[in-house]
């Protein structure tokens, strides 16, 4: 799994992706040429001391991780933000596991939805 890390790619992102938010995270996405998934992870510091940001961004990166090895994620070339909400510091791992995966479907749902629509 790759990671989004210059400002420019947060910024192409946030700016032209589309938005999907559940209960702990919200995501922001848009397809890219590569043809795999990069993520980036944008925790504020309104959620805490660094070593609590950096516990979410773990915690997360983890499930991202979890869900891409069990679903098929070949061809699937998009860059994705996740931006967690203050009530994934309380969160069960497998309850945010189960809000990437959703989050991750919805995506791609939407994928095929716009390709159904051009062809």
């Amino acid at each position: 799994m790759e990671t989004l890390k210059t400002k420019k790619d947060f910024m192409r992102v946030i700016r032209g992706g589309r938005r999907f938010r559940l209960n702990y995270l919200s995501a922001s996405l848009i397809e890219n040429d590569l043809g795999k998934p990069r993520i980036g992870i944008a925790v504020s510091k309104k959620l805490g001391k660094s070593f609590v940001r950096n516990r979410i961004r773990r915690r997360i990166k983890e499930a991202v991780r979890l869900v891409l090895e069990e679903s098929e994620n070949s061809g699937w070339g998009v860059d994705v933000i996740f931006v967690p909400t203050g009530e994934v510091k309380n969160a069960p791992f497998e309850e945010l596991k189960a809000e990437v995966a959703e989050l991750i479907r919805r995506s791609r749902e939407h994928k095929t939805e716009k390709d159904r629509r051009f062809n």
